[in-house]
């Protein structure tokens, strides 16, 4: 504040007002830049606002000042430094030029260009001529700095008393005046953190799970949608969705405020875009999955289900009862008749306990066993993936490193033709890891069968990846707070939680048609089918022996 009083000494006139305001405010948003940072002072090159530069020089000494005249005739278009505090003095300077169509939003786009504010956090101070500026032309002006993306904006009208602040109000629809001496988060308050009637406008298309329309709401759901909903309630607001099957052309032209940003996936790459870029947490990254083939041990499991020291057990006592049977009954039944009763009734309950016992563990063995009567045939990591002879089917082989660096592996991958039908059922295939469970029905209808996840296995070591960001327009304000927000909550593992809601097997998401049901089916009952017709046989064996003995005994009696 001894800046400012130094200045307050003189008489106070308008412009020592003036200047002790733009001291103030130019020194308190200094303070909240840690790096030196720019002062952009433009169109100051009049006859009454000349003293202004040469002031504020005088008593900021910690910034730089860029001045210049932006309706001069230039040839230089693009600044060398960014200048995040920006004073602009509106409607002093008259064009030197032949008068364009919209001279008030091509001198603000100029601006914004030259100073490198497009898309970047910015204040803004506006001086205008109370006495020279139409109210259409203030309404224009406040209208054009708020579509290409300047919130953070006040205008000082100039008066011979005074000069007056006023600055829009939180829906931009209106201004409000204010204080020369409010403080300066009453001048440039955090619009972002309240954006209540200001929702977020987001193109999204069918790309599950990460957003698809629900049949059953007919509302846009998915990791995507979760996620930014997160966001929009932390900043009091909510997200419009603009759902299309397919992308649609966005940003037309560019500084179009229809759509905010897009969930769409892009690639990134060294080319110029046409609007800002927005990096979402899930990258591409790319896994190989392979089908699922086995070596079949039904009566292995059913004729073999113990472990060796469980069957040493079983004929320890089977040996013992029969010993007991064949030779110690007899014994104890002849010379201690009395006893026998007390001791053979127990072992007879033993021995129907242990077949009980026996059954039900061999029962409970085999309900364990359904769906697992199959030994996998198939490779489980990359290293056994490299040393099977599964052949690989990709579109274009030279763009995966793994398989330029692998002579044997690129001797056995298959150029897709997508004119031509293959087996998926013997070809490995590249998926997203995280959405693998989605993308592998798509992908193996387009290679010739859709299969399902359940018969295919995926390896996680990723094979590739791939940097992707989502479009976010240009000149729209939101952008570095929305990156904030996706940057915490992704640290705070928010991000990782809803993936794994949404791709887990056992939760399906509501309205989402189930990938797989996840209950047995036909195939697993096998070893019940063999194990019956096991029973079967042994009947009709039975069932026969008693006929032959039956008839031989008949036989016998007859003579």
């Amino acid at each position: 504040m001894t800046l400012i009083g130094g200045i307050l000494l003189e008489p106070a006139t308008a412009d020592s007002l003036l200047v002790s305001f733009l001291i103030r405010v130019i020194f308190e948003l200094h303070q909240d830049h840690p790096n030196p940072s720019n002062v952009g002072l433009v169109n100051f090159d009049s006859q009454n606002l000349s003293y202004i530069p040469t002031e504020l020089m005088k008593h900021v000494t910690d910034v730089t000042f860029l001045n210049i005249d932006i309706n001069e005739q230039r040839t230089e278009t693009k600044a060398i430094h960014y200048a995040p505090i920006l004073v602009h003095a509106f409607g002093i300077s008259k064009p030197n030029g032949p008068s364009e169509e919209s001279p008030i939003q091509s001198e603000v786009l100029n601006i914004l260009e030259y100073f490198k504010l497009i898309e970047k956090t910015k204040n803004i101070i506006v001086l205008l001529d109370a006495y020279g500026v139409k109210p259409t032309e203030l309404d224009l002006l406040a209208k054009t700095y708020h579509h290409f993306g300047a919130i953070d904006i006040i205008y000082v009208l100039l008066k011979m008393k005074e000069p007056i602040v006023i600055r829009l109000n939180d829906m931009s629809t209106e201004f409000v005046k204010l204080s020369t001496f409010a403080r300066i988060e009453q001048l440039f308050p955090d619009r972002l953190a309240n954006m209540s009637g200001r929702p977020y406008k987001v193109a999204c298309l069918e790309n599950p799970p990460l957003s698809f329309r629900s049949p059953a709401t007919n509302r846009t759901i998915g990791i995507d949608v979760e996620f930014i909903d997160m966001i929009a309630k932390h900043q009091h607001t909510v997200a419009d969705y603009r759902y299309t099957a397919q992308p649609i052309e966005l940003f037309e032209p560019w500084h179009s405020t229809e759509i905010d940003f897009a969930t769409y996936r892009i690639i990134l790459t060294e080319q110029a875009y046409k609007f800002a870029l927005l990096f979402l947490p899930n990258q591409n990254l790319w896994c190989l999955a392979v089908p699922k083939t086995y070596n079949r041990i039904l009566h292995q499991q059913i004729l073999w289900p113990y472990t060796t020291d469980m069957w040493l057990l079983i004929g320890t006592i089977v040996i013992c009862f029969l010993l007991y049977r064949l030779i110690l009954k007899h014994t104890l039944q002849r010379r201690h008749p009395n006893a026998f009763p007390i001791i053979n009734t127990p072992l007879h309950i033993l021995r129907i306990l242990l077949l009980f016992l026996l059954s039900e563990y061999y029962t409970a063995l085999l309900s364990s066993n359904l769906g697992l009567s199959k030994l996998p045939a198939y490779p489980r990591t990359f290293e056994q993936f490299k040393k099977s002879t599964i052949p690989l089917i990709v579109h274009r082989p030279e763009s995966y490193e793994f398989l330029r660096n692998n002579e044997d592996l690129m001797s056995r991958t298959i150029r897709w033709n997508f004119s031509q039908r293959y087996d998926p059922t013997r070809l490995a295939v590249v998926q997203l890891c995280d959405l693998f469970p989605y993308t592998i029905r798509a992908t193996t209808r387009l290679v010739g069968k859709e299969l399902s996840h359940h018969h295919y296995h995926l390896i996680e070591k990723p094979v590739k990846c791939a940097i992707c960001m989502s479009p976010f327009r240009q000149t729209s304000p939101l952008l570095s707070r929305f990156q904030m927000y996706v940057r915490r909550l992704y640290e705070a593992g928010v991000w990782d939680f809803v993936v794994r809601k949404w791709t887990s097997f056992t939760m399906q998401p509501m309205g989402f048609e189930a990938l797989d049901s996840s209950m047995l089916k036909l195939e697993h009952f096998a070893p019940v089918y063999i194990v019956g017709g096991y029973i079967y046989v042994l009947c009709v064996g039975v069932f026969l022996l008693e006929i032959i003995t039956h008839r031989i005994l008949r036989r016998l009696n007859g003579r």
